[in-house]
């Protein structure tokens, strides 16, 4: 067949590396291509030279990724451009599965997981994995393992995961990469002119003069300080009032953040991980057609969401992720026809944000001399302050001097301490992070903050000392000298406790009560390699449905956990209280997006009445209507000394009616017909006395 798209430069050159490595004998191999420069196309054609070579009468194509969306991106880009109609296509996923054969079968991880015993490890001859910087997760890595095709390619932006596995160890060896810096500076994709926003930067200065100590909390407080949401509005405005209807995506810390953004964009569209997919599919659909000119965006478009011709990218919160911080710029820096260089607006949070753009601009341009290329640079960086006369290599200096004043601050008292007073130090400071994060330090976390760095800690603990022999020390109780009678033995209590064979979420759920007796998959692999399926097995655990995760819940057992809810409860529960209560103490409890589809409405509360748990009217049925809402809220404003603010009414709560009185989200729902509503919009909406923050008028109510 004649086909649509061609090749460009960098994509044969990807080709070329797949074929020296396949002829030395590699099946697998990695490609690494930066954000926008067709990794799926770079997969269509090396599926095509597959095609033109195999000698099987009818060559099956797997393709596998994490997300509905991306497959639907990815196989409408083979049918239309890369292979056309006279193949089969096929989807297998958590809404439809296709039954018969096809060419091409498009499927999710999870699916797959989930069925991977009706399919043959030879089922496919070439298997496809996007976004192959996920593989190493339990149920990718499980998917890839199980098939053996002739030929596998793994793509992704960005191979390094903040865990440090390695994606090569199941996915092949990287043969090829072209990362994004390169791509930048070689033209590949549009042009970066990025603005920090800073007015304060002039203090950094100031600081070092002084050559007084200074953290990084403090560095972070004065010098970094966030701007008004309206503020930073019409920074943006005034900054694009040369483009012609601009399309931008704002990056927000939070959906409430998010919200309140949108509001001040009358052309704008949310999108978060707690809309619905079809959802997510409709706004985003908005912005391709022009319908919406801005998305504001929170925990979603890091990858693989095709969004064409995004000329400005706001950044309004910060990440620690070099991998995040790289996907997020990529998703404006997509070549179109007449588009210029994408406008990006960063309002850094922090200083350690700041030497990572400054870092990313020196990249680029080390790649642009490497590659001989001497014209204007792709990537321009300018900082937008009120005052500003320090270079941008004098910032990179002075931040250097800070961190290191700060280091040797921290540990210069090291000298003078034995070895069990140092371990003693380095033992509180792994802890207190742990205490603060919720989490046990990585190695990206060394040498930042208060934590000091590997090679430090070696220089006074010995240089054999690993990153593991520290946190056995500073945390006992996440290491146990496990054997295989006390593995043996761990499953089968989370099997008594679970009343199943202990599924994924289940065991989440365990080992946040159960520190020292749930083993890791570390520990696992040990004992039984084949998976947590092999040691249920061997163990004899029989297979039932009931509290399984990795499929739905029978309508009768969702029913069951209803009633039960609604018995300890008194009437229909809250959101709120059935997922921080009932669930925690009821580990084999479905979650809520399981009981939500288990209803036509969707509705939590309506989900109660449709499946006859509880009767529309009768006595449990306690709905907040808008009427109870202020009546209750009245009631308190009636009750508590002085101003009811939402920390009070909270303590009134725990006083009345067991606790059980409608909390922030459900009044709002009630008022206002959405969760999203503040508090003082939810008394305005009530007739309760309103103040302004920082002591502004009072607004009586009437």
């Amino acid at each position: 067949m004649k086909y649509l798209v061609k090749a460009r430069d960098y994509q044969n050159e990807a080709l070329m590396a797949n074929r020296l490595a396949r002829a030395d004998g590699t099946t697998k191999v990695t490609n690494v291509l930066a954000s926008g420069l067709g990794k799926t196309l770079l997969a269509a054609f090396d599926i095509r030279e597959y095609l033109s070579e195999s000698k099987l009468a009818r060559p099956r194509i797997l393709i596998l990724n994490g997300n509905i969306q991306l497959l639907k991106q990815i196989e409408h880009e083979f049918r239309e451009k890369a292979f056309g109609h006279e193949y089969s296509y096929g989807v297998f996923n958590g809404a439809e599965k296709t039954s018969h054969i096809t060419d091409f079968l498009f499927a999710t991880f999870d699916s797959m997981y989930a069925h991977l015993d009706e399919f043959n490890a030879d089922e496919f001859a070439y298997v496809f994995i996007d976004e192959a910087h996920h593989a190493q997760a339990m149920t990718y890595s499980k998917v890839i393992q199980h098939f053996r095709p002739e030929r596998m390619l793994a793509v992704t932006a960005t191979p390094l995961r903040m865990d440090g596995k390695d994606i090569t160890e199941l996915c092949g060896p990287i043969v090829y990469s072209l990362e994004l810096e390169e791509a930048i500076a070689r033209g590949l994709t549009a042009g970066v002119d990025y603005h920090l926003c800073l007015d304060e930067i002039e203090k950094i200065q100031l600081y070092l003069e002084s050559g007084e100590p200074v953290s990084w909390n403090k560095l972070n407080s004065e010098i970094f300080v966030p701007k008004r949401d309206e503020e930073i509005i019409t920074t943006v405005q005034r900054g694009v009032a040369d483009l012609k209807d601009p399309t931008t995506i704002y990056f927000c810390r939070s959906i409430r953040h998010a919200n309140r953004i949108a509001k001040l964009l009358p052309d704008s569209t949310v999108v978060h991980s707690h809309l619905s997919e079809k959802e997510v599919a409709r706004r985003l659909k908005k912005f391709r057609c022009g319908e919406a000119k801005t998305i504001v965006a929170v925990d979603m478009l890091n990858e693989g969401i095709d969004i064409p011709r995004t000329d400005v990218v706001v950044f309004l919160r910060s990440t620690r992720s070099w991998t995040v911080f790289l996907q997020q710029l990529g998703r404006g820096l997509r070549l179109t026809e007449g588009k210029g260089a994408v406008r990006v607006y960063d309002f850094v949070g922090t200083a350690t944000a700041l030497e990572k753009v400054i870092t990313l601009e020196k990249r680029v341009n080390d790649c642009a001399r490497e590659n001989g290329i001497e014209e204007k640079p792709n990537f321009e960086l300018k900082i937008n302050a009120v005052k500003f006369h320090i270079s941008k290599v004098d910032i990179v200096q002075l931040l250097g001097r800070i961190r290191i004043q700060t280091y040797n601050t921290s540990f210069s008292n090291w000298d003078d301490l034995t070895e069990d007073e140092i371990w003693n130090d380095l033992i509180r400071l792994f802890q207190k992070f742990r205490d603060e994060t919720g989490r046990s330090a990585g190695k990206e976390d060394l040498g930042k903050d208060y934590l000091p760095s590997l090679w430090l800690i070696k220089k006074y603990l010995g240089a054999d000392l690993t990153l593991a022999d520290i946190k056995e020390r500073a945390h006992p109780d996440e290491r146990i000298n496990w054997t295989k009678e006390k593995f043996d033995q761990a499953v089968l209590d989370m099997y008594a406790e679970c009343g199943s064979r202990p599924r994924n979420g289940f065991r989440r759920k365990y080992a946040k009560t159960h520190k020292n007796r749930c083993p890791s998959e570390e520990t696992r692999k040990r004992f039984y390699p084949g998976g947590w399926e092999e040691a249920f097995d061997a163990l004899g655990l029989p297979d039932d449905d009931i509290g399984k995760f990795t499929k739905k819940y029978s309508r009768s057992t969702v029913v069951e956990y209803m009633q039960l809810a609604v018995e300890e409860y008194g009437c229909v529960p809250t959101l709120d209280w059935y997922t921080k209560e009932f669930v925690p103490n009821h580990l084999g409890a479905p979650g809520v997006d399981t009981i939500r589809n288990a209803s036509s409405s969707g509705k939590w509360s309506e989900v109660f009445f449709e499946l006859g748990v509880v009767e529309r009217g009768g006595e449990l049925d306690r709905r907040v209507t808008a009427e109870k809402a202020i009546n209750i809220l009245r009631e308190a404003d009636a009750k508590v000394d002085g101003y009811l603010s939402l920390k009070k009414y909270k303590e009134y709560t725990k006083s009345r009616d067991g606790g059980r009185l409608p909390g922030q989200f459900t009044l709002s729902m009630a008022l206002l017909g959405n969760m999203n509503g503040t508090w003082n919009e939810i008394k305005a909406a009530a007739g309760i006395e309103v103040r302004k923050r920082f002591g502004g008028p009072v607004k009586k109510s009437k």
